[in-house]
């Protein structure tokens, strides 16, 4: 369906040009209405072989490296499309963030005294294709905050070595797996698809859902009920240093312990 939703709008972008550029350049009404179907067909064909095709440049690496420079705090705005998203805390020293995209991609880096705010997208396209990016972040610096928006994607997040203030995940129609770091603010804002919460070994976890069409599973072995029945915290531990806010309409929620954690389910 969105491959055919863009090429019909290519359609019609291609015939107003068309028409525009017959009128500017004189043509009689006749001879235009004769050209201009064989020109509707040619750049349709065209946008048709760019939708199923990505071509040279969806298959073209682009680094998404951003140096250190002896930063000690950061911020990251992050959009993304369609495609498969991969996220870890495992940049190397003497990188802030370090990763390669296929195709090209949009970077702004501001630095203050306050730190660096690093910016990260996918160029507007009327043929946006479908990409793959594996990004680290560097697990020494503070992030004051992480903002993800992601799309129709499957995305997969480990920032369970990171400190991280304030995360924020924006999800639609996404299939997200995503391991949380020990502490911090996290908003999970779905509206569509399903995400999957997982909570780092020891560490202490209160989650409140504001999600009322949607669904929400909690691991009961490892979160028990804090107050009411849209709150749970994690069994045995605390007090909570990790805040999470379930937010929007449809979609799935998981939350629970991540794989490795010892204690019995």
């Amino acid at each position: 369906m969105d491959v055919l939703q863009r090429v019909i709008g290519g359609i019609v972008i291609v015939a107003l040009v068309a028409a525009l550029a017959l009128e500017i350049s004189g043509v009689a009404p006749g001879a235009a209405l004769q050209v201009l179907p064989f020109l509707i067909l040619l750049g349709a064909a065209l946008l048709l072989w760019r939708a199923v095709w990505p071509g040279a440049a969806a298959r073209e690496q682009t680094a998404l490296d951003v140096p250190l420079d002896s930063a000690a705090h950061a911020q990251l705005d992050l959009t993304f499309g369609a495609g498969e998203l991969t996220l870890t805390g495992a940049a190397p020293p003497g990188a802030l963030i370090s990763g390669s995209a296929s195709g090209p991609a949009r970077t702004h880096i501001r630095r203050t005294a306050e730190g660096v705010s690093v910016t990260l997208g996918q160029p507007l396209s009327l043929l946006r294709q479908r990409a793959t990016w594996r990004l680290a972040l560097n697990p020494a610096v503070r992030w004051t905050s992480v903002r993800l928006r992601l799309g129709a994607s499957a995305a997969s997040l480990d920032l369970s070595q990171l400190a991280v203030e304030k995360l924020t995940l924006e999800a639609a129609s996404t299939t997200l797996q995503a391991t949380l770091p020990a502490s911090g603010d996290v908003t999970l804002q779905i509206s569509g698809g399903r995400a999957r919460l997982c909570i780092p070994t020891g560490a202490a976890a209160i989650i409140r859902s504001e999600i009322r069409l949607g669904e929400v599973i909690v691991d009961e072995g490892h979160f028990v009920p804090a107050g009411n029945e849209t709150a749970w915290a994690t069994a045995g531990i605390a007090p909570a240093a990790l805040s999470i806010t379930l937010k929007g309409g449809l979609g799935t929620v998981e939350v629970t312990a991540a794989p490795d954690d010892p204690r019995p389910a």
